[in-house]
């Protein structure tokens, strides 16, 4: 709901604010010009939420985060604030001059469009409270770290906070990284800090960092903790598999499946098999495909009802896969699901699957069973449709 409001003589013809609750925040409507002028009467910095009209994290700060009381208080206080899909009209160019990759895209400028700061990704009310209030900080917002970095702050902390606020803004920090670790000697690198360092910005299993870690686990287990370290050496082993996935070098795929599996984390043949499942998705190699989710599912998501169900209802909306065999696995999936935990989403997935595969009557048992048990939130239009095919038929 738009509520008008008058901002002042100059702008009250051509702006008109809306609020996104009524006590949350409030948001500018205008031209990209006409907002930079906005800004510039009112000596504020602009907020830019960087939105699409398809992106699920941007609803979800719609929902939850700007629709908090204090979130609205402050950002009123200290910017103008302006939403713009960039699919759409000014979004599209706007998106490319500020190189908008992933959505959300939080954006702090200048009056003259020039960025202060920037992230990525939804933000609770708590963590974007304190975006704005670095943003707002000239000594800790993202120019204020370049202004810093350029006039020759080296200082260990500084660099420490520079890299994270550059990897926030999307930006590269390899250089500085790999400077920042040669100038230390190796006793130096056995800290908190410089775990924390490895942990937020070392992510490809040959960097010497990695390496490091690796040969000196049991320190870094001693310094912080076994869980930490054991998650960082998995997320990285992770990484750098699915990177060679996407890479579409077989090769670099084939070296990579032989280095996790002759790792130290747990389970490596759990991760090799859950990367399987894309690899073949990719190739579109749907045979291979199920058989391989087959694989993973019955060795080790056997107590998992969503993902057995998720895994299921991609089989009955892919409409490459029709083979009987494949839908008897998607069937037997979702048979399991529904014997963990039986509920409206699996018996939709079953009947949906058993109409796939010709069996009207299975089909629609399945799909009466599942309005009857379904709260009263879900959506079942879908299900009630396939009913009245069913019926027709």
């Amino acid at each position: 709901m738009k509520i008008l409001k008058s901002i002042g003589v100059l702008f009250c013809s051509i702006m008109i604010p809306y609020l996104v609750s009524g006590q949350g925040l409030e948001f500018e409507e205008g031209t990209w010009n006409e907002i930079k002028k906005l800004a510039k009467a009112s000596d504020k910095l602009i907020f830019f939420d960087a939105n699409t009209s398809w992106c699920g994290p941007c609803k979800w700060m719609v929902k939850n985060t700007f629709t908090d009381e204090k979130v609205g208080k402050f950002y009123k206080e200290n910017f103008i604030s302006y939403e713009l899909d960039m699919e759409k009209g000014e979004g599209i160019e706007l998106a490319k001059e500020f190189e908008i990759k992933a959505y959300p895209t939080l954006l702090f400028l200048n009056s003259d469009g020039e960025i202060v700061h920037r992230t990525t990704g939804a933000l609770d009310a708590e963590k974007f409270l304190a975006l704005g209030k670095i943003a707002a900080d000239p000594e800790k917002n993202f120019a204020g770290m370049v202004k810093r970095y350029k006039n020759g702050d080296r200082s260990r902390p500084f660099i420490r906070e520079y890299m994270s606020s550059q990897k926030e803004a999307g930006k590269s920090v390899q250089e500085v990284l790999d400077w920042y670790f040669y100038q230390l000697p190796d006793s130096e690198l056995l800290t908190k800090e410089n775990f924390e360092v490895i942990n937020k910005h070392v992510n490809r299993s040959g960097h010497p960092q990695f390496v490091f870690l690796l040969e000196n686990r049991e320190a870094y287990e001693n310094i912080t903790s076994e869980k930490e370290v054991n998650d960082k050496i998995y997320n990285v082993y992770r990484s750098s598999l699915f990177n060679a996935l996407y890479s579409n070098d077989s090769l670099q795929w084939e070296m990579k499946k032989s280095e996790v599996k002759a790792s130290s984390i747990d389970d490596p043949d759990k991760l090799l098999a859950y990367a399987d499942i894309y690899y073949f998705s990719r190739k579109k190699d749907w045979t291979s495909y199920v058989k391989v989710v087959d694989h993973y599912v019955t060795t080790y998501d056997t107590g998992n009802w969503q993902s057995l169900n998720a895994y299921a209802w991609q089989v009955y909306k892919n409409k490459n896969i029709t083979d009987k065999s494949s839908l008897k696995l998607a069937l037997s999936w979702v048979n399991r699901s529904i014997k963990l935990k039986t509920c409206y989403a699996n018996n939709d997935t079953k009947a949906a699957l058993l109409h796939k595969m010709g069996d009207n009557k299975g089909a629609l048992k399945a799909a009466t069973k599942a309005i009857s048990i379904a709260e009263p939130s879900e959506n079942t239009s879908e299900t009630k449709k396939l009913i009245s095919l069913i019926s027709m038929q």
